[in-house]
Order: C-alpha cells, then structure tokens, then sequence
C-alpha cells in the first residue's frame, strides 16, 4: 500500500493536542513515543520529501543523520515548543515561535 497525505495526516493526529481555550491544535513531544518507528519514520521522510522542517524529538532512534545532512538537513533552530533540523531553504519566522 502506498501511504501519502491521508496516511500523514492520520498519523499526525495521533501526536496533536488541541488547546481548550484558542482552540488552536499543536504537536505534542509527549505524544510521539506512542508512535511505533515505522510510523515516526514515514513522518520524517514524508517532511523531507516536501523540504519541510523536522522536529528533532520527531526523529526516531537510530535513524540515519548522514542521509539527512546529505538532503540538506544540517541546520539546527530551537523555538518556544521544539527543537528542528532544517535546510537553508527554511526562513520560518512565525514557526519558531
């Protein structure tokens, strides 16, 4: 079966919490050790196949940096909520927040 957006999308609602009061939905850090490897690793390839940024708690153990860094991954932001690993494409401004 190939997985794509719906796959994406499933899986990223088992990690999001939605705040009671704005309403607004975000990732969270506690959630993502429920998610087996296999899934984790589908996150992570799927975001950078799009060149999104990554949120290093995202990344599951033992996966491969060097195959990162050679796709440009090598960049490194710490915001309010997460820690990524981006490329130099990234200028997120309202992201790290």
């Amino acid at each position: 079966m190939k997985k794509g957006i719906r796959y994406f999308n499933s899986v990223l609602k088992k990690i999001t919490t939605q705040n009671k009061i704005s309403k607004e939905k975000f990732l969270d850090v506690n959630k993502i050790s429920l998610l087996t490897n296999e899934e984790r690793t589908f996150l992570v390839n799927f975001l950078v196949s799009k060149r999104a940024p990554v949120v290093i708690d995202l990344i599951p153990e033992g996966y491969d940096y060097k195959w990162l860094a050679c796709m440009g991954y090598i960049y490194h932001k710490k915001g309010k909520r997460y820690n990524f690993i981006h490329t130099c494409e990234n200028n997120m401004g309202g992201l790290w927040n």
